[in-house]
């Protein structure tokens, strides 16, 4: 678009000033000395104005560039930082992976030494009643695991004669006085079944 316009001002500067010499100057050794002098300038003034495009042309294109070297180191670090992040999350996975694997592993060792026990073992979490026992449960004692009231009907399951110690011993577990709480006890076997 500059071009154009730098063009056709030119155009009309040679062919206005020509047209204005010609009328104004009569003779022909100043006409052509004034031409040259016409031209001179002409020359100048566009080396100028190409001068200060290019120059302009040239800070535009370096900010230009410096914003793209902004932009790319940005880019690049962003990118190395997505590339850190995947190997912490693939470091994290295998992790949970081999963790997995282990958890696996000892259920179905926990599951197997269940299994073949000849104990019954159970566990009964306090907050929220729930109440966990092995099928040995059932088969030694003959009482269907599922019906079993967790706190009341375990504890009218213990022998008399080791229900009060067992029952203290549990309170002084919940009180804090014991830390670990574990018993050997008797069970009143259901004959029914």
């Amino acid at each position: 678009e500059f071009r154009r316009v730098l063009f056709r001002s030119g155009a009309l500067w040679i062919i206005f000033s020509n047209t204005i010499f010609n009328i104004v100057i009569k003779s022909k050794y100043l006409l052509e000395r004034i031409q040259t002098i016409k031209v001179c300038v002409y020359v100048f003034i566009t080396s100028i104005i190409i001068y200060i495009l290019i120059n302009v042309f040239t800070k535009k294109s370096r900010n230009l560039s410096n914003i793209l070297r902004k932009y790319y180191k940005e880019i690049q670090a962003s990118f190395e930082e997505l590339i850190n992040e995947k190997d912490e999350l693939k470091l994290q996975y295998d992790e949970l992976n081999k963790k997995q694997i282990i958890i696996t592993k000892n259920e179905e060792r926990y599951k197997t030494a269940l299994e073949n026990a000849n104990d019954a073992i159970w566990e009964l979490d306090l907050l929220t009643k729930e109440f966990f026992c092995s099928d040995k449960f059932s088969d030694i004692t003959g009482y269907d695991k599922n019906v079993i009231n967790p706190i009341q009907g375990l504890s009218n399951l213990i022998a008399e004669d080791d229900r009060k110690i067992v029952e203290n011993d549990f309170n002084n577990y919940i009180n804090g006085k014991d830390l670990y709480y574990q018993k050997n006890m008797k069970l009143k076997l259901d004959r029914k079944s």
